[in-house]
């Protein structure tokens, strides 16, 4: 079998004998994060050090508000989402695919460990039915989520 390239929005998603590789900008999306979570780490660790100077209770509660809020997002980004591009199809344990507002559809792979990879497919239906039917055929479940 040859391997089979479907575009996907900002990349390509490539299917080989063995698994899948996704190239898009999940590195980007994962250096976003991790940036805008420390500025707003940084944000509350400033807000709770401003309120001795200030004696307000706000800028105490706030800051620990908002430090506690993206050391859990962080947390659950860390345990729960994967950025890899490639994947053993023995690694994947289910596909649902979906349809979002616009029309795009929206792939999430589960893989065996728990975590989650998302990827976002063209608007084209036949694309998002030629990848579930390969992945039907390497058998992987492939769930159709309705909105």
């Amino acid at each position: 079998m040859m391997d089979k390239t479907i575009d996907i929005k900002k990349g390509s998603l490539t299917i080989s004998k063995s698994g899948l590789t996704i190239e898009d900008d999940s590195t980007f999306n994962r250096n976003l994060l991790i940036v805008s979570s420390l500025v707003w780490c940084f944000y509350g660790i400033l807000n709770i050090v401003q309120y001795p100077a200030t004696e307000n209770y706000f800028y105490f509660y706030f800051g620990v508000f908002v430090l506690a809020l993206w050391v859990v997002v962080i947390g659950f980004v860390i345990r729960k989402v994967t950025f890899k591009k490639e994947f053993l199809f023995t690694e994947i344990k289910e596909v649902r695919i979906r349809q979002d507002k616009k029309g795009f559809f929206v792939a999430r792979a589960l893989t065996n460990s728990g975590r989650i990879r998302s990827f976002t497919l063209s608007q084209k239906k036949e694309d998002a039915q030629s990848l579930a039917r390969q992945l039907k055929k390497k058998k992987i479940e492939v769930e159709w989520v309705k909105e």
